[in-house]
C-alpha cells in the first residue's frame, strides 16, 4: 500500500472517530435537555394539582359563608349562589381526579369524593323551604358544614402530599440536571480534548509516514524520490536561485560489504551520513541515492565555497578511522559536483555531477572533481 493511501486511510479514520465523538456529545446533550424537560413537566403537573386543590378550598370556604348567610337571612340570591358553588365544587373535584397520576396515593382523594358526595342530601334539606322542622334543617346544616370541613382537611392533605412529592422529585431532578450538566460539560471537554489528542496523534502518525515516504530508513537522509518533489517545489516558486548538486560515492565500499558483512557496511553508511549532516547548513539538503552513493543540494553558494565543503568532508573521512565492532576501517570518498539554477533542468545538472564523479573515480578516487578542475 502506498504512503498516500495510508495517509488517506488515517484521515478517514480520524474523521470517522470525530463523527462518533460528536454524535456521542449530541446524545449526551439531548439527554440533558430531556431531563430538564421532564423536570418542567413534573413541576407543571404538581403545581396544577396544588392550584386546583387551593381553588377547591376557596370554594368550600365560600360555600360555608354563603350557607351561613342563607340560614340567617334566607336570601334568595344566596340560594342560587350556593347551588352554583355546589356545581363548581363537583366540577373542580372531577378536574382534581383527572390530574391524579397512577403513581400518586389517591386515598385522600377517594375520601374527599365520598365526603363531598355525601353533602348533596343535607344541602337539599337545608335549601328545601317546604321543611318547617327547624331541628331537621339545623341538623342537616351541621352535617353539611362538618362535611365541608372534612373535605377541606382532605384537600389540605392532598395539597401537602403534592408539595412533598414535588419537593422530593425536585431534589432528585435537580440532582439529575446537575449530573447531566456535569456530564454534558465533561462530554464536551472529552470531545474537545479527545479531538485535539487524536488530531495530534494522527498528525504525528501522518508526519512519520510522510517522513517514511521521503527519507531513507537507515540514515534519516532524504531519498531519491523526494528530490523530484523538492525540485518541483522550487520551480513552482519561480525563484531563480543558484544551486549545486554534489554526488559522493564511498570508495571500494563493495569490498567492505564482502569482507566485513552488511551489518558493518550499514554502520559505515550511517557514520558517513552523520558526517555529511554535520558539515552542512540547516537550509541544505542531503540525500541517499542508494547503496554507497549520496547527493547534497546546496543553494545560493559560490563554487569555491562548495568545493571547500566537499574537501572538508573528504579530508575528514580520510583522516578519521571508523571503529566498528572489532574492526578499524580507513575510508575515502570521491566527489563530483556541478552548478545550475532552480528554474533549469535539474536532471542535466545531476548528470554533469555524476560525470565529474566518474572522472574522479577514473583518476584514482579520493578527490573532488568539478567543472573548473577537469
Amino acid at each position: 500500500m502506498r504512503i498516500s493511501q495510508k495517509i488517506n486511510m488515517i484521515k478517514i479514520g480520524y474523521l470517522t472517530l470525530m463523527s462518533l465523538l460528536f454524535a456521542t456529545f449530541i446524545i449526551i446533550l439531548s439527554s440533558s435537555n430531556q431531563v430538564q424537560e421532564n423536570y418542567r413537566i413534573m413541576q407543571e403537573e404538581h403545581m396544577e394539582i396544588i392550584m386546583t386543590g387551593s381553588n377547591l378550598k376557596s370554594l368550600l370556604s365560600e360555600q360555608q359563608v354563603q350557607l351561613v348567610r342563607y340560614m340567617d337571612e334566607e336570601d334568595p340570591a344566596s340560594y342560587y349562589f350556593i347551588m352554583k358553588l355546589q356545581q363548581e365544587i363537583h366540577n373542580i373535584l372531577t378536574d382534581l381526579g383527572d390530574l391524579q397520576r397512577e403513581s400518586d396515593d389517591t386515598t385522600d382523594y377517594q375520601r374527599l369524593v365520598r365526603t363531598l358526595k355525601a353533602t348533596d342530601i343535607p344541602l337539599e334539606t337545608i335549601l328545601n323551604r317546604g321543611i318547617s322542622n327547624e331541628l331537621e334543617r339545623y341538623t342537616s346544616f351541621v352535617a353539611y358544614v362538618s362535611s365541608l370541613n372534612l373535605a377541606t382537611t382532605f384537600t389540605d392533605r392532598i395539597i401537602l402530599h403534592q408539595y412533598e412529592l414535588y419537593t422530593e422529585r425536585r431534589i432528585k431532578n435537580e440532582n439529575s440536571i446537575n449530573f447531566s450538566r456535569e456530564v454534558t460539560v465533561l462530554g464536551g471537554l472529552s470531545v474537545f480534548f479527545g479531538a485535539l489528542y487524536f488530531y495530534r496523534f494522527l498528525r504525528t502518525k501522518v508526519n512519520v509516514m510522510e517522513d517514511e515516504g521521503k527519507k531513507d530508513s537507515l540514515t534519516g537522509l532524504y531519498n531519491k524520490r523526494y528530490l523530484e518533489k523538492l525540485m518541483h517545489y522550487y520551480q513552482e516558486k519561480k525563484e531563480n536561485r543558484t544551486m549545486h548538486m554534489v554526488i559522493m560515492d564511498l570508495d571500494h565500499f563493495k569490498i567492505i560489504n564482502d569482507e566485513y558483512g552488511h551489518v558493518v557496511g550499514d554502520a559505515v553508511i550511517k557514520n558517513f551520513s552523520d558526517l555529511i549532516l554535520k558539515s552542512l547548513r540547516k537550509e541544505d539538503y542531503a540525500f541517499r541515492f542508494g547503496g554507497e552513493e549520496f547527493l547534497v543540494l546546496l543553494l545560493g553558494m559560490k563554487d569555491d565555497d562548495v568545493y571547500k565543503i566537499c574537501e572538508r568532508i573528504r579530508k575528514t573521512l580520510e583522516s578519521t578511522p571508523i571503529h566498528i565492532k572489532n574492526f578499524t576501517l580507513n575510508l575515502t570518498v570521491t566527489i563530483g559536483f556541478s552548478k545550475g539554477n532552480t528554474q533549469g533542468d535539474y536532471l542535466t545538472v545531476l548528470e554533469q555531477a555524476d560525470h565529474f564523479l566518474y572522472v574522479g573515480k577514473r583518476n584514482g578516487r579520493n578527490q573532488t572533481v568539478w567543472k573548473d578542475t577537469v
